[in-house]
């Protein structure tokens, strides 16, 4: 019985994450279309969905989710290897936009979706389907 429970929690988790990721990204292309100043903001929200992204598939796959993103970036560059790259670019241009307050262009935030478009795919093949 209590691997059923686990295995409930996990399945209830993961597409937590994932609606969390997919709302992240709705917000992201709401705050492109206003002006370059939202674009900050929208390349945020990309690097937020990549990671609940990685949550879902971490949290379904090792049945826990980091609490820090040193954690994290550990368990991607480990687990998640053919997207590493793109979440430490999402993450790498986040932290700019955010603490070094470099603004994102237009391009950086097409390359931003793109990025995280990977990171679904990886992910949908990685986890069961859901509805």
């Amino acid at each position: 019985m209590h691997w059923e429970r686990l295995r409930r929690y996990l399945n209830v988790n993961f597409r937590r994450h994932l609606r969390q990721a997919e709302h992240n990204r709705d917000v992201a292309d709401a705050l492109s279309q206003n002006n370059p100043v939202s674009l900050q903001w929208a390349v945020t929200c990309i690097f937020y969905a990549a990671l609940h992204y990685v949550n879902a598939y971490l949290s379904y796959r090792i049945g826990r989710t980091p609490v820090n993103h040193g954690d994290r970036d550990a368990y991607v560059s480990s687990h998640m290897r053919t997207v590493f790259k793109d979440y430490r670019w999402l993450k790498t241009r986040s932290e700019a936009a955010r603490y070094r307050l470099l603004k994102p262009t237009r391009q950086i935030f097409q390359d931003s979706r793109r990025r995280v478009v990977q990171i679904r795919r990886f992910v949908d093949g990685s986890l069961p389907r859901v509805n």
